[in-house]
């Protein structure tokens, strides 16, 4: 569906602020779950196998970022938000299994911003959204 998106949509973006919005919630959650499925750097076959798992589900998120940065910046927003929510309380028995939840989201979205910066048209989308930075 990104990739027909990418397709459909030109840069500057057609889509309305709704849409935009919306569609930047998705892809903060989309990408921490592509990092998460990104095989370990342990060998050259695993490193092919990450190459194309990058091009082919984090790469039109790129795309989509580069023809609006308006949703890129909502993407940083809602990960920062995913890393301040607090859904159990210490003293709850989901608590541990919480909390080891929120340090994989951490690891997941500190990959996701890696891969980010090491694409140089992201890199300097993201270098406009200081403030969301910091958040995160």
């Amino acid at each position: 569906m990104l990739r027909m998106l990418v397709s459909l949509d030109s840069k500057p973006s057609r889509l309305s602020e709704q849409s935009i919005s919306t569609l930047s919630k998705y892809l903060s959650g989309y990408l921490i779950d592509v990092v998460h499925c990104i095989p370990e750097d342990d060998d050259d076959t695993t490193e092919s196998a990450r190459i194309q798992t990058c091009c082919y589900y984090i790469l039109p998120c790129f795309f989509l970022f580069d023809r609006s940065h308006k949703r890129l910046k909502f993407a940083l927003i809602v990960m920062g938000s995913l890393i301040t929510e607090s859904t159990a309380s210490p003293l709850s028995q989901n608590y541990i299994q919480y909390a080891m939840d929120r340090s994989n989201r951490i690891n997941a979205m500190v990959s996701t911003l890696l891969l980010m910066h090491k694409d140089a048209k992201v890199q300097k989308i993201i270098s406009l959204f200081k403030v969301e930075m910091v958040h995160i």
